[in-house]
Order: structure tokens, then C-alpha cells, then sequence
């Protein structure tokens, strides 16, 4: 056994740490890459119109927003949107497009974010041009906790001279990527369903009670 030296055991003991520490990398990894990754939603949650002036009357009346005087309109529209972090863990450095398909510089008339963790985060606006010409609205703020454990909401309150359509959401980054959901339509839809499943038993009981005549 005099072949067995320090030297060899040194080599054989630095082996084997090695060999172990390798396969804890590479669990570790394997985890890291089976976690899904957080999903930043943007929802429709409501659209108003909350002035409109009829043809009839638009040559007496004159209605001007705070924020643009020089041009007077004819209605007044706000959309709501929610965001909100799907996901397990927190995200940071959020950067959300909401783009238009049918909006202008001219009818967009504000943008108000209303965040509750106003006083530990920053949160912001910006109206931008896609390249391929679409206006759209650039929502960014340094993190959001996980909605299902905090209730952490982002509100966005967009206001225009005429009603504007939401074409696509773009934004994606470390460990997030951002989804649109319309809730004003998944409600309208699922009051839609409703309706024809209580008019279809409606219509079953009528005909029932002509049967049973």
C-alpha cells in the first residue's frame, strides 16, 4: 500500500468534492428552470363613458379637459386597467406597453396611475410610438409582489376624447412576461351564456307546463 500517498488521497478526496459539488449545481439548476415564470397581467377591468354630447347639441355647447384646453370634445371616456403579478415571487423592473390600434396624441387625454405602495415604489407613464406607427402607453414600476399573498394592484386610469380599442400588450423581462385579459368582455360574454341558459330553461318550463296540461 505504499503507493497510496498524500498526494494521491489529496487528488482522489478533491475528485470526489468535486463530483459532488457538481451534481448540487446541477439540481439546483434543474430547478431553477422548472419554475414557471411570473406573469404580469393586464386587465380590462372597467370602460365608461362619462360624458357625451349629442349632435344637436354640440354647436351650443363648448367642453374643454383640464389638461388640454386649447381643443374642446365632444365626449369623455376612461378605461381602467388593473395590474397585477401572477406569479409565486416578486418581480422588479416592470415595463408594461399597452398598445392602441385606433388612439392619437390628440384624443389620449391623460393618464393616471393610482398605486397604494405609492411610498416605496416608483411607478410612471409614458406615451410612445410603436414602429409600426401604433400609439401606445409604456406603464413601468420597480416591483410588485405576488397578488394571491399581498393583493398588490397597479391601477391605471386612461382618459380620451373618444373610445379607443387596446390592440396588444407587449413587455417581458428576468423571470416575468406580461398577458392581457379583458375582463369587460369575459364579463359580457359569461352575462351572454347566462342569458341564453335561462331563456333555453325558461322556454323548457313553458313547454313542460303545456304537457303536463
Amino acid at each position: 500500500m505504499d503507493w497510496i500517498t498524500n498526494d494521491a488521497i489529496s487528488n482522489y478526496v478533491v475528485f470526489f468534492l468535486g463530483l459532488i459539488a457538481g451534481l448540487i449545481l446541477e439540481v439546483v439548476r434543474s430547478r431553477l428552470q422548472k419554475q414557471k415564470p411570473s406573469i404580469v397581467e393586464v386587465q380590462r377591468e372597467k370602460e365608461t363613458s362619462l360624458i357625451s354630447i349629442s349632435p344637436e347639441a354640440r354647436q351650443r355647447l363648448q367642453i374643454t379637459y383640464s389638461q388640454k384646453k386649447s381643443m374642446s370634445i365632444d365626449e369623455l371616456r376612461q378605461i381602467t386597467l388593473g395590474l397585477i403579478n401572477k406569479g409565486d415571487q416578486p418581480v422588479q423592473n416592470i415595463e408594461v406597453g399597452v398598445i392602441f390600434e385606433n388612439a392619437s396624441s390628440d384624443n389620449l387625454l391623460e393618464i393616471i396611475i393610482d398605486d397604494p405602495n405609492w411610498n416605496s415604489r416608483d411607478s410612471k407613464s409614458e406615451l410612445r410610438y410603436t414602429p409600426e406607427g401604433y400609439l401606445g402607453v409604456w406603464i413601468s414600476t420597480s416591483f410588485m409582489n405576488p397578488y394571491k399573498e399581498y393583493s398588490d394592484t397597479l391601477k391605471v386610469q386612461i382618459y380620451s376624447s373618444e373610445e379607443v380599442t387596446i390592440n396588444n400588450i407587449v413587455g417581458s423581462g428576468l423571470g416575468w412576461s406580461a398577458k392581457y385579459f379583458d375582463k369587460v368582455s369575459y364579463n359580457a360574454q359569461l352575462a351572454s351564456t347566462v342569458s341564453k341558459f335561462d331563456s333555453f330553461f325558461s322556454a323548457g318550463s313553458i313547454l313542460l307546463k303545456l304537457f303536463s296540461r
